[in-house]
């Protein structure tokens, strides 16, 4: 497996530890344009990738937060009512 397949693959299941550990292999000096163009596609791709799935925890939570507001705490006491006369 390649490097830009298992960086694909490590962003995917979003284990950025081995991601990072990815990209740091990557060479500093490409060694020539399409290289070059390669990595820095691989490096938008796993940046737009990473912001998707962030936005979408977001607003996931966001949901979750608005939806919690309306619903009510059950009561784990019953109410009765005693009226002497």
């Amino acid at each position: 497996m390649t490097t830009q397949e298992q960086l694909h693959k490590s962003v995917l299941e979003g284990d950025y530890a081995t991601a990072e550990a990815l990209l740091a292999k990557l060479p500093p000096q490409p060694a020539s344009i399409e290289e070059a163009r390669a990595i820095g596609n691989l490096l938008v791709w796993a940046l737009q990738m990473i912001r998707m799935s962030r936005a979408h925890d977001a607003s996931r939570l966001a949901a979750q937060i608005r939806a919690a507001a309306y619903r009510q705490r059950k009561s784990d006491s019953i109410h009765t009512w005693k009226i002497d006369a």
